[in-house]
């Protein structure tokens, strides 16, 4: 049943694909088919190879560590501000939560270790390795293809910092695939809200604080509306 569910979910999202396409006549069905079967064949390696499951494992124990040693690294250095005990009460749920001193600090590790892999040309060379891969089975770069594998591992704000060098060169229909992956779409984009972008943004539809990273806010005014939180 189970399998029956995810493969109607699967038919369910490509129906919508193609009802929502601005072209429908020129969808490459063979991208669609390699992909699906692509899909099928990791889930199927990921299922039943140890050695694969091991490097996976080992890769996601590595970005846990790094965010551990960046969450340390800032309750030492900011205190409370970052992270460590509070000297005092706090009033009311996530009131203490600073997001300059508490999400910030990882963008920046990760960021600069982007840069380094990126000068010592391991970057690069994932690039091109993921390049070769994907143009020949999905017709799609290397950019887009490691960005979005970047993303199981690090999360959608520090996956674009992977790729950062190679964005000015994507093409549209690469754009197109990038914002697909979901990563222009979390917290980054209220981090570039707060910046320099500020200037290009004339409105803001639906909830400021979720925009802005605070829906805590008015989760709990909602939760004090009908009772459940005093």
């Amino acid at each position: 049943m189970d399998a029956l569910h995810s493969l109607l979910g699967a038919c369910g999202i490509l129906l919508l694909c193609w009802l929502l396409s601005e072209d429908r006549r020129a969808i490459a069905w063979r991208t669609v088919a390699a992909g699906m079967l692509l899909g099928l064949l990791l889930a199927l390696a990921l299922l039943k190879i140890p050695a694969l499951q091991s490097v996976l494992a080992m890769l996601n124990h590595g970005a846990n560590a790094l965010e551990r040693a960046t969450e340390a690294g800032t309750r030492f250095v900011f205190g409370h501000l970052g992270g460590a005990p509070l000297p005092y009460s706090e009033t009311s749920p996530g009131a203490s939560f600073v997001l300059a001193f508490r999400a910030l600090p990882l963008v920046l590790v990760v960021s600069a270790i982007s840069a380094l892999l990126f000068h010592w040309r391991v970057l690069p060379a994932l690039v091109r390795g993921f390049a070769w891969m994907l143009q020949r089975a999905l017709g799609i770069g290397g950019t887009v293809g490691l960005s979005a594998a970047a993303n199981v591992f690090v999360g959608m704000v520090e996956a674009p910092l992977v790729v950062r060098p190679y964005l000015a060169r994507l093409s549209r229909g690469e754009i197109t695939r990038y914002v697909a992956s979901g990563e222009p779409l979390d917290k980054a984009g209220a981090y570039a809200i707060q910046g320099r972008a500020a200037m290009h943004v004339s409105r803001i539809s639906g909830s400021y604080s979720g925009i802005m990273g605070l829906p805590m806010y008015e989760t709990a005014t909602l939760l004090r509306d009908i009772g459940a939180l005093k």
